[in-house]
């Protein structure tokens, strides 16, 4: 069971580093741009790099590779057996990541832009007049007798 937690594990370290890559920015952005247009054009194979709860399926194959050349997990016949377990367990956590960063990242997007609307504003208005400080008016509780 252990091991089952950690090819989840590894396979989505593997999924968001490959979103994180493909990102706009970053060293691979133009294999997403290009995975992108596919899909657009209708090559819904290309989800699978894309898509962070589709990636799950073919990178758990990259995720039980890397854990047997590295010996972090002893694959077996029971482990082997595991693999759907795997691929839908990394699925929901890997996606599940990916919509946290997305929802962070427009919040973000979100108050950036209020935030510069508020600040267009000119700091000080000429026809605003200055309050000088003014003892207050007396009144009927104030006066003295």
């Amino acid at each position: 069971m252990e091991d089952l937690y950690k090819l989840i594990l590894i396979t989505t370290i593997l999924v968001v580093g490959w979103k994180i890559a493909t990102a706009e920015g970053m060293l691979l952005h133009s294999v997403s741009v290009w995975a992108n247009k596919s899909v657009a054009k209708g090559y819904k194979i290309f989800e699978l790099l894309t898509c962070p709860f589709c990636m799950p399926s073919v990178f758990s194959i990259l995720g039980y590779g890397f854990a047997w050349i590295c010996h972090i997990a002893i694959i077996s016949g029971k482990v082997a057996l595991m693999y759907p377990l795997v691929a839908c367990g990394a699925s929901i956590l890997s996606g599940g990541i990916w919509l946290v960063y997305e929802l962070i990242t427009a919040k973000r997007d979100y108050y950036n832009l209020k935030s510069e609307y508020y600040n267009s504003f000119p700091d000080d208005d000429p026809n605003l007049e200055e309050e000088e400080d003014n003892e207050p008016e007396e009144n009927y509780f104030m006066r003295s007798n």
